[in-house]
């Protein structure tokens, strides 16, 4: 199998860079209820989680849980949200 390699485009622009990145890891390392629940605040919630995650990674209870006491209306941040900004051009 050979690797395909997709070099960035000329004008990309990334939103954060390495030294961002390692700040947003250390981050959710130290703290990662509170750090997913903060990331969570980017989207529109019909109501608001409480919890970030519950999860266990036991052979007999595994089970991988986000958000589960928040409810999302997963159109609304897809499509809706974005509908003025494509309409006029901007993002």
């Amino acid at each position: 199998m050979s690797e395909a390699i997709h070099p960035v485009p000329p004008g990309f622009n990334a939103r954060i860079g390495p030294a961002e990145l390692a700040e947003l890891n250390r981050r959710a390392d130290a703290a990662p209820d509170a750090f997913w629940l903060e990331q969570a605040k980017r989207l529109a919630w019909n109501k608001e989680p409480t919890k970030a995650g519950n999860w266990s990674f036991d052979e007999d209870d595994f089970g991988i849980k986000w958000y589960e006491d928040g409810e999302l209306n997963l159109s609304v941040n897809c499509l809706d949200r974005h509908l003025a900004s494509m309409a006029t051009g901007r993002r």
